[in-house]
Protein backbone atom coordinates (compact mmCIF):
# COMPACT_ATOMS: atom_id res chain seq x y z
CA UNK A 1 0.00 0.00 0.00
CA UNK A 2 2.66 2.58 0.73
CA UNK A 3 4.08 1.80 -2.14
CA UNK A 4 1.79 2.30 -4.54
CA UNK A 5 0.39 5.68 -2.70
CA UNK A 6 4.03 6.95 -3.59
CA UNK A 7 2.56 6.09 -7.48
CA UNK A 8 -0.47 8.02 -7.13
CA UNK A 9 -2.31 4.59 -6.53
CA UNK A 10 -4.92 3.64 -3.87
CA UNK A 11 -5.25 0.33 -2.92
CA UNK A 12 -8.36 -0.81 -1.01
CA UNK A 13 -8.79 -4.28 0.46
CA UNK A 14 -12.28 -5.77 1.25
CA UNK A 15 -12.45 -9.27 3.01
CA UNK A 16 -15.76 -10.18 4.74
CA UNK A 17 -13.89 -12.94 6.76
CA UNK A 18 -11.70 -12.44 9.47
CA UNK A 19 -9.40 -15.25 8.02
CA UNK A 20 -9.86 -17.79 4.97
CA UNK A 21 -7.24 -20.99 4.67
CA UNK A 22 -5.89 -21.60 0.81
CA UNK A 23 -4.38 -24.37 0.46
CA UNK A 24 -0.73 -23.68 -1.67
CA UNK A 25 2.35 -22.42 -2.02
CA UNK A 26 2.87 -19.07 -0.56
CA UNK A 27 5.35 -17.50 -2.95
CA UNK A 28 3.02 -18.36 -6.22
CA UNK A 29 0.88 -17.22 -4.64
CA UNK A 30 2.11 -13.73 -3.58
CA UNK A 31 3.52 -13.29 -7.26
CA UNK A 32 0.12 -14.13 -8.38
CA UNK A 33 -1.49 -11.33 -6.59
CA UNK A 34 1.78 -9.12 -6.97
CA UNK A 35 1.11 -9.47 -11.07
CA UNK A 36 -2.80 -8.99 -10.63
CA UNK A 37 -2.33 -6.00 -8.32
CA UNK A 38 0.39 -4.57 -10.46
CA UNK A 39 -1.50 -4.79 -14.00
CA UNK A 40 -4.78 -2.78 -12.17
CA UNK A 41 -2.30 -0.32 -11.13
CA UNK A 42 -1.02 0.24 -14.29
CA UNK A 43 -4.50 0.65 -16.14
CA UNK A 44 -5.34 2.91 -12.92
CA UNK A 45 -2.92 5.01 -13.66
CA UNK A 46 -3.56 7.39 -10.82
CA UNK A 47 -6.28 6.02 -9.23
CA UNK A 48 -7.87 3.63 -7.37
CA UNK A 49 -7.02 -0.45 -7.05
CA UNK A 50 -9.67 -2.49 -5.48
CA UNK A 51 -8.77 -6.03 -3.96
CA UNK A 52 -11.95 -8.28 -2.66
CA UNK A 53 -11.52 -12.15 -1.26
CA UNK A 54 -14.30 -13.71 -0.56
CA UNK A 55 -15.76 -16.64 0.79
CA UNK A 56 -18.32 -18.89 -1.86
CA UNK A 57 -18.81 -22.12 -0.73
CA UNK A 58 -15.31 -24.21 -0.77
CA UNK A 59 -13.59 -21.48 -2.97
CA UNK A 60 -11.92 -18.57 -2.56
CA UNK A 61 -13.02 -15.94 -4.52
CA UNK A 62 -10.26 -12.71 -5.27
CA UNK A 63 -11.08 -9.88 -7.45
CA UNK A 64 -8.79 -7.52 -8.57
CA UNK A 65 -10.77 -3.84 -10.39
CA UNK A 66 -9.57 -0.55 -11.21
CA UNK A 67 -10.91 2.56 -11.82
CA UNK A 68 -8.86 3.58 -14.64
CA UNK A 69 -9.50 4.63 -18.63
CA UNK A 70 -11.53 1.96 -20.51
CA UNK A 71 -8.65 -0.01 -22.59
CA UNK A 72 -9.23 -0.10 -26.34
CA UNK A 73 -9.06 -2.68 -28.73
CA UNK A 74 -5.60 -3.28 -29.27
CA UNK A 75 -5.22 -2.91 -25.49
CA UNK A 76 -7.57 -5.86 -24.98
CA UNK A 77 -6.48 -7.92 -27.23
CA UNK A 78 -2.85 -7.77 -25.21
CA UNK A 79 -4.43 -8.71 -22.21
CA UNK A 80 -6.12 -11.97 -23.66
CA UNK A 81 -3.58 -12.79 -25.72
CA UNK A 82 0.23 -11.42 -24.76
CA UNK A 83 2.99 -11.02 -27.72
CA UNK A 84 5.67 -12.63 -26.78
CA UNK A 85 7.48 -11.80 -29.96
CA UNK A 86 8.66 -7.98 -29.45
CA UNK A 87 10.41 -6.58 -27.24
CA UNK A 88 8.32 -3.95 -24.75
CA UNK A 89 8.70 -0.40 -25.04
CA UNK A 90 10.00 1.55 -22.10
CA UNK A 91 7.53 2.38 -19.65
CA UNK A 92 5.51 -1.48 -20.56
CA UNK A 93 5.35 -4.20 -19.18
CA UNK A 94 6.53 -7.49 -20.93
CA UNK A 95 2.75 -8.39 -21.16
CA UNK A 96 3.20 -11.78 -19.26
CA UNK A 97 1.52 -10.90 -16.27
CA UNK A 98 -1.71 -12.23 -16.64
CA UNK A 99 -0.30 -15.27 -18.10
CA UNK A 100 2.19 -15.81 -15.17
CA UNK A 101 -0.95 -15.38 -13.07
CA UNK A 102 -3.38 -18.03 -14.55
CA UNK A 103 -0.52 -20.41 -14.79
CA UNK A 104 -0.42 -20.05 -10.78
CA UNK A 105 -3.96 -20.51 -10.54
CA UNK A 106 -4.01 -23.55 -12.66
CA UNK A 107 -0.92 -25.07 -10.65
CA UNK A 108 -3.82 -24.69 -7.42
CA UNK A 109 -6.05 -26.05 -9.08
CA UNK A 110 -8.31 -22.86 -9.56
CA UNK A 111 -9.47 -20.91 -12.61
CA UNK A 112 -8.74 -17.07 -13.60
CA UNK A 113 -11.30 -15.01 -15.79
CA UNK A 114 -11.30 -11.31 -17.26
CA UNK A 115 -14.34 -9.57 -17.11
CA UNK A 116 -14.40 -7.65 -20.23
CA UNK A 117 -17.73 -5.37 -20.18
CA UNK A 118 -18.84 -1.96 -20.40
CA UNK A 119 -16.27 -0.75 -17.73
CA UNK A 120 -13.04 -1.46 -17.10
CA UNK A 121 -11.71 -5.04 -17.14
CA UNK A 122 -12.13 -6.78 -13.59
CA UNK A 123 -9.88 -10.47 -13.02
CA UNK A 124 -11.41 -12.79 -10.81
CA UNK A 125 -9.58 -15.60 -9.31
CA UNK A 126 -11.49 -19.35 -7.83
CA UNK A 127 -9.33 -21.15 -5.64
CA UNK A 128 -9.84 -24.12 -3.53
CA UNK A 129 -10.50 -22.79 0.27
CA UNK A 130 -10.09 -24.86 3.22
CA UNK A 131 -8.56 -28.16 4.01
CA UNK A 132 -7.42 -29.99 1.27
CA UNK A 133 -6.62 -33.71 0.79
CA UNK A 134 -2.75 -33.70 0.39
CA UNK A 135 -2.99 -35.43 -3.03
CA UNK A 136 -1.18 -32.11 -5.10
CA UNK A 137 1.45 -30.18 -4.01
CA UNK A 138 2.57 -26.98 -5.61
CA UNK A 139 6.05 -25.48 -4.36
CA UNK A 140 8.60 -22.85 -5.45
CA UNK A 141 11.25 -24.46 -6.90
CA UNK A 142 13.94 -23.88 -4.43
CA UNK A 143 16.69 -23.42 -7.02
CA UNK A 144 15.18 -20.42 -7.80
CA UNK A 145 16.21 -17.25 -6.06
CA UNK A 146 15.39 -13.45 -6.14
CA UNK A 147 18.74 -12.20 -6.62
CA UNK A 148 18.65 -10.32 -3.35
CA UNK A 149 15.83 -7.73 -4.99
CA UNK A 150 12.68 -7.28 -2.70
CA UNK A 151 9.83 -9.39 -5.00
CA UNK A 152 7.28 -6.81 -4.53
CA UNK A 153 9.89 -4.20 -5.99
CA UNK A 154 10.25 -5.99 -8.61
CA UNK A 155 7.03 -6.50 -9.53
CA UNK A 156 5.64 -2.94 -8.82
CA UNK A 157 9.09 -1.35 -10.46
CA UNK A 158 6.98 -0.29 -13.73
CA UNK A 159 4.71 1.68 -11.73
CA UNK A 160 7.02 3.43 -8.92
CA UNK A 161 8.81 6.33 -9.01
CA UNK A 162 12.23 5.96 -9.76
CA UNK A 163 13.45 7.85 -6.21
CA UNK A 164 11.90 4.40 -4.30
CA UNK A 165 15.15 2.55 -5.96
CA UNK A 166 17.99 5.32 -4.51
CA UNK A 167 20.10 4.80 -2.47
CA UNK A 168 19.09 7.55 0.13
CA UNK A 169 17.78 5.67 3.05
CA UNK A 170 20.93 3.48 3.24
Amino acid sequence: YPLLREAGIILEYECAQSSLLISGDPGLLRNMLLELISNAARAAGEGLVLLTVRRAGQRALITVSDNGPLPDLRQMAAMLQPDTESIPLAGQGAGLGLAVARHIVQLHRGAMMTELGQSTPVVLVSLPAGAQDGRVQVNTPRLQTDGGLDPVLTALSDILPAHLFGLEGL
